[in-house]
């Protein structure tokens, strides 16, 4: 899954927005307790994904890195757009999409089956790669009324694709894993050897992350609303936050009457717009909690432990999945002929005894993030961060 986000120096009358690297590290915190359970037979369904339609609590993690990277580009925008600031977007972006590509490889490195005509190129940090370099160029050429209606033509272009343009085989509309149009393009243009598990479609793929760059933007308008006039770049006044969570709620709203009333799914794999305006609406809402708690009632002390893995999240992300896959990769035995992995050794010999297979599955995930809290809590001290 999902994610780091690259956050931009900000100008020395920009302060952080605390309330933002907590909100961050609330979301990569969610991240890794998703991504390392002790066994994938035995997971909470709040902690998996909708099997296709729908969304659960994971569902919501990747949209709420991609917001955020709008709102980290919102605090940053005093800049003035000269081709220095344009190349450092493009090198930011080309490097979260190189370590992406770096992730994908180390599959293949850990388990000695090195093969790259089979290499994946999409994922996580390439969706959020070019979402990042299109949400900033549009920022940067368009107003916000521009803004808005570029990003109301992308999800209703896209609506208007699934819905009425034709897959070979299928029917037009046809919204099934297999026979989408969006899973067509990536195999048009991809290839079905260089897809995620060379399945139909590749749930980071080339149409979906037209619609996901609307998710950088709703990040980037939240925060442009919460600062506006604010003679403090840290206060966020009473009035912006209500109109902050009005819109969000108003959000999510449209996003399920899409779904409900004109028959579009709230679908994370085709990011479909309905999911775009729920996922997005969940966001605001959240991060104007954040925002109350940290910022507004200086509960900072209470959101320090977020902060510690907000302010890395590039490092976690990184860390956390080669560490995985390491993990995975690494084999200490056989059981009935069939090899046994570091990971699961340590599931089912340290968690399964303790908790059981349900909850000793949780309590792996949960033991992951507090050894990566505390790899992290001496870099924050000595205020070191990976920063792209």
């Amino acid at each position: 899954m999902l994610l780091p986000v690259p956050t931009p120096a900000l100008p020395p009358t920009q302060p952080r927005l605390a309330s933002l690297d907590v909100f961050r590290g609330l979301t990569i915190a969610a991240m890794v307790i998703v991504n390392n359970p002790g066994s994938w037979d035995h997971v909470y369904s709040p902690l998996d994904h909708a099997e296709w339609n729908g969304c659960t609590p994971t569902d919501l993690i990747f949209p709420f890195f991609l917001f955020i990277v709008g709102a980290s580009m919102g605090l940053s925008k005093s800049k003035p757009a000269t081709s220095r600031v344009w190349f450092r977007m493009l090198r930011r972006a080309g490097t979260l999409f190189a370590l992406g590509l770096m992730l994908n490889a180390s599959s293949m490195l850990v388990r000695r089956e090195i093969d790259w005509s089979h290499l994946r190129f999409m994922g996580v940090l390439q969706r959020i790669a070019l979402c990042y370099a299109a949400a900033f160029a549009l920022t940067r050429v368009l107003r916000a009324t521009g803004q808005v209606a570029f990003g109301a033509t992308l999800l209703l272009g896209h609506a208007a694709l699934l819905r009425w343009a034709s897959t070979p085989g299928y029917e037009p509309g046809t919204l099934t894993p297999d026979g989408n149009f969006s899973g067509w393009i990536d195999r048009l243009t991809i290839g079905t050897d260089h897809i995620y598990k060379h399945g139909p479609m590749d749930p980071e793929g080339l149409l979906g992350t037209l619609t996901a760059t609307v998710t950088v933007l709703m990040g980037y308008w939240t925060v442009l609303i919460a600062r506006r006039r604010s003679t403090d770049g840290a206060s966020v006044t009473g009035h912006r936050l209500g109109m902050i969570v009005s819109l969000g709620g108003a959000c999510v709203l449209a996003g399920w009457m899409w779904e409900n009333a004109a028959g579009l799914p709230i679908n994370k794999q085709l990011w479909t717009g309905s999911y775009v305006l729920f996922t997005g609406g969940c966001a605001m809402i959240s991060l104007a909690l954040c925002m109350v708690v940290i910022d507004r009632w200086n509960w900072r002390r209470l959101g320090r432990p977020l902060e510690v893995l907000g302010m890395n999240a590039i490092l976690l992300f990184v860390g956390s999945g080669l560490g995985a896959r390491v993990l995975a990769a690494t084999r200490v035995g056989e059981v009935d002929g069939k090899p046994v992995t570091l990971a699961r050794w340590i599931y089912d010999q340290a968690c399964v005894p303790v908790a059981g297979p349900l909850n000793g599955s949780l309590l792996f995930a949960t033991a992951t993030l507090a050894f990566w809290w505390m790899v992290l809590y001496p870099c924050w001290r000595r205020r070191w961060f990976w920063k792209i």
